[in-house]
């Protein structure tokens, strides 16, 4: 369940990320295809470069950490550990870590998630009524 979470939390914040280029670009039709080619990483590179909006630029390290604690998360082996009834990640060389490593990561995409909304997306005219 945590890893779900995760995982769709994660999928928000690249679309999030998509929308945010495409207001960078003023360019519908191309910003999805530039951020497909180059990945979340680079496309969060190519915004900083060419953004002059001052709120994007310090939003853009929070998505990067939260993009980083996602693909960390995500990207490393789980083992089911049936004592307890939960997927736990490890390497060889590690301890297992607690499924609360994941509730963190969670709320780092979330946060994150909801700057760029309340920042970046708002509805102008919703309290226009």
């Amino acid at each position: 369940m945590r890893l779900g979470k995760v995982v769709g939390n994660g999928q928000a914040l690249e679309l999030l990320i998509t929308l945010l280029l495409m207001k960078t670009l003023q360019h519908r039709e191309a910003a999805p295809r530039i951020a497909g080619r180059l990945g979340v990483t680079q496309t969060l590179d190519l915004i900083g470069e060419l953004t002059t909006d001052p709120a994007i630029k310090a939003w853009l390290p929070q998505a990067r950490r939260a993009i980083v604690a996602r693909n960390e998360a995500v990207h490393t082996a789980w083992f089911l550990e049936p004592e307890v009834g939960v997927w736990d990640r490890r390497t060889l060389e590690e301890e297992p870590r607690s499924p609360a490593e994941l509730d963190k990561v969670v709320q780092l995409l979330h946060d994150a998630i909801d700057a760029a909304r309340a920042s970046f997306f708002t509805d102008p005219g919703a309290d226009a009524s």
